[in-house]
């Protein structure tokens, strides 16, 4: 290390690395999807199943929520700023208001179709129990896993609109 720089650390919160983490999975599940990489269908299931776990209570749409609102108030308070761009200005507080109202419209779990699909839940399980996954261990995804990948697509395509609002509403208080 060059001893001519100063390297200062500012801790994050708990909350922070949270949103850091959901982008960051959502960022590789959206490049996964276009690259067309190998074996993409299982790593996306499993990061999933880990955005699953992350947005699974009520707890993280109530902070996004309040985040959207912190935002969109400091955000109005620039309106009588003669420096800002108004147009921008208004698109983004209606974008932050259209990210408020999807998240306040789910008034339960909002991954409930990926949550409520049995072979999900099946790999969800064997998944949850740290070690590795041998092959023999889960059948279901052994089979999954040979079906067709355009039909990996549309299923992943499928389960990934169930996070859509928290994703873009994270993307939205991370800009």
């Amino acid at each position: 290390m060059n001893p001519l720089y100063v390297i200062y650390e500012h801790p994050l919160t708990e909350h922070l690395r949270l949103l850091i983490r959901l982008e960051t999975i959502f960022l590789e599940i959206e490049k996964s999807l276009q690259l067309k990489e190998n074996d993409f269908a299982t790593k996306n299931l499993f990061r999933l199943i880990d955005l699953s776990d992350l947005v699974g209570g009520q707890d993280v749409r109530i902070e996004l929520l309040k985040d959207l609102k912190k935002k969109g108030s400091a955000l109005r308070s620039l309106v009588h700023n003669p420096d800002v761009n108004l147009a921008l200005l208004e698109s983004t507080l209606e974008t932050i208001d259209r990210h408020k109202n999807k998240i306040s419209a789910h008034k339960e779990i909002l991954s409930t179709n990926f949550e409520r699909d049995e072979f999900v839940q099946t790999v969800k399980r064997k998944y949850k129990i740290r070690g590795t996954l041998y092959q023999y261990e889960l059948p279901v995804l052994n089979f999954w896993r040979s079906q067709d990948p355009n039909y990996h697509r549309e299923k992943l395509e499928d389960w990934i609109q169930d996070f859509l609002p928290i994703c873009q509403s994270v993307k939205l208080i991370m800009k």
